[in-house]
């Protein structure tokens, strides 16, 4: 059974309103055809994590989003995070140095 679907389907299957979208992009361009099909279906109430931002002020524009965040911020957040963890569990020992990106925070082995 094929996965392929339009991008029609693939929005109206799997983004509904209230959820919490990750649109990134930063290698390969912004996902501007999914931003756009979440406008069309007029999908409301979003938080919107966007490493670029064409995409966040199309859905801006349209007053769909009640959140935005950038990838940045959540790193912060995650390092403080992390950060009392290693305090708390090896006071004596820092095992934080820092990641190159949330993918790679939340991997940690050494937790």
């Amino acid at each position: 059974m094929s996965k392929v679907m339009t991008m029609k389907e693939a929005v109206s299957k799997n983004v509904k309103s209230g959820d919490l979208l990750f649109l990134s992009g930063a290698q390969h361009g912004e996902p501007a055809a999914a931003a756009y099909e979440v406008i069309r279906q007029r999908i409301d109430h979003l938080s919107l994590v966007c490493a670029l931002v064409n995409s966040a002020t199309l859905l801006i524009g349209e007053g769909l989003l009640d959140k935005m965040s950038r990838p940045q911020e959540l790193m912060l957040l995650i390092r403080s995070f992390l950060s009392l963890i290693d305090r708390f569990y090896s006071p004596k020992r820092q095992l934080f140095f820092g990641y190159r990106s949330i993918g790679e925070a939340f991997h940690r082995s050494d937790i």
